[in-house]
């Protein structure tokens, strides 16, 4: 009987093994073929907050888009798509939860990992992460078991209950440069979105509110358009209505992505002494689910202009990149010199977020980091990356 027992026990942690090792090796042949150059060439997925949604320019001036125009002006004749992710106010914890859903929708051959910020003032999965026991560790432990994950998936409900799991589609929708509206926009608001674009990208603030007040009316539902109406008023000096705009956002249904905009741990300090080890956390789980389905990352530091309240960031990054022995993009060291010499890189009406030729210098800072990688089969593009596009800054920005 005993002997019977342990023939049986070895035959099911066998069978185990073997139906691992297909998992991983299926999962390696699919993740290989997707970052074969096809149709739509290769795609990157950039993840992160509004210094990579960007604000107040056109979708071609954010980081993603002039990162694309410049990847696609290589000799070798590939095709790059570079998709914006990027969602104001968005901190790790909620990059991390949507993380399996955008990666199942991008199935991108890179990802660029720019996130952190946010996290000084929206405190969403930090109370989680502060409180999280030994067995939500060892869950995270298991969940790496291809074996594990396929179970929890045909279970039902789906994702297993994995916290970092989200349903695709749902929370972000669906994903266009520069576009993360909280469900698939219809032609008329996409179209009064862009009209919006093309109007604060010249300074006709106005003209702005306008087309986006044409867009709430089609879905007065959407706190995106509601934030994005507060943020055109605010800019604009009127704060009444930016306060209002707020407000109507607050409505919108619970589950909206953009409530976090609104502090979520009310009347707990800021997690200072913490913050680090939050950071770290999310961020190193972000490269560890990439790295599982063979996704290369990068991962990138903020540019920044306001040492007193970011100086700590550049330590933190780079620590994290030591020891995942990632590529690091060291915007701050490359924005600090430039600034120094007197270059004006940061746009005052954003809230310090950058100007259109900031962002031409993020996206040569990473086109670069691409290249040393030799993920693709790059060389050098025709103009030097480090001198960066030089768009024309919008009009009416400094």
């Amino acid at each position: 009987m005993k002997h019977r027992l342990l023939a049986l026990a070895l035959g099911f942690a066998a069978a185990l093994l073997l139906a691992e090792a297909a998992l991983r090796l299926t999962g390696s042949a699919w993740n290989k073929a997707e970052a074969r150059p096809g149709a739509p060439g290769y795609r990157i997925l950039c993840l992160g907050d509004s210094f990579t949604y960007n604000f107040s320019l056109s979708t071609d001036q954010s980081y993603p888009g002039q990162l694309e125009h410049l990847l696609n002006r290589n000799r070798e004749g590939l095709a790059f798509t570079v998709i914006n992710a990027g969602v104001p106010g968005q901190n790790t914890s909620q990059i991390l939860r949507a993380l399996e859903g955008d990666l199942a929708e991008a199935r991108p051959a890179l990802v660029l990992l720019l996130a952190g910020g946010a996290n000084s003032w929206n405190y969403y999965g930090y109370r989680s992460f502060l409180y999280t026991g030994w067995w939500a560790r060892l869950a995270d432990r298991l969940y790496t078991i291809r074996v594990v994950k396929l179970i929890s998936l045909l279970l039902p409900g789906g994702a297993g209950g994995n916290p970092a799991a989200a349903e695709p589609g749902r929370g972000r929708g669906k994903m266009a440069a520069g576009q993360c509206l909280p469900k698939a926009a219809d032609a008329a608001i996409s179209e009064h979105y862009r009209q919006a674009d093309a109007a604060a990208g010249n300074g006709d603030r106005p003209g702005a509110i306008d087309r986006l007040k044409e867009a709430a009316l089609l879905d007065p539902e959407n706190a995106f358009i509601c934030w994005d109406l507060a943020r055109l008023y605010e800019a604009a000096g009127n704060s009444a209505e930016a306060a209002a705009w707020r407000a109507k956002g607050l409505q919108a249904p619970a589950d909206c992505p953009l409530h976090a905009l609104y502090p979520n741990l009310q009347g707990e300090p800021q997690p200072a002494r913490d913050f680090s080890r939050w950071l770290s956390h999310d961020l190193e789980k972000i490269i560890d689910i990439c790295r599982e389905k063979g996704i290369p990352v990068i991962l990138q530091n903020y540019p920044v202009r306001n040492k007193t309240l970011w100086a700590y960031l550049p330590e933190n990054y780079a620590e994290i990149a030591r020891k995942k022995s990632v590529p690091l993009v060291d915007n701050y060291s490359v924005f600090e010199k430039l600034t120094a010499g007197g270059r004006n890189l940061f746009n005052a009406d954003t809230f310090g977020h950058c100007t259109a030729e900031g962002y031409g210098i993020m996206a040569a800072n990473a086109a670069d980091a691409i290249i040393k990688t030799r993920i693709f089969p790059l060389a050098e593009l025709p103009v030097p990356a480090r001198a960066g596009p030089r768009p024309e800054k919008a009009a009416g920005h400094d």
